[in-house]
């Protein structure tokens, strides 16, 4: 349970406005759907 306390609801909302931005991305074209792919790899890599 307190592992679950320690992301800051702050945290959270940023989480989903990256995750609004990959779907935005993955909806683009090619160039889009690249960049879709490199900003996943960064945030999966903890990148900013």
């Amino acid at each position: 349970m307190s592992t679950l306390q320690i992301a800051p609801k702050e945290a959270r909302v940023r989480v989903a406005k990256h995750a609004l931005r990959f779907i935005l991305g993955a909806l683009l074209t090619g160039s889009g759907a690249a960049l879709f792919l490199s900003d996943v790899a960064r945030w999966i890599a903890g990148g900013p």
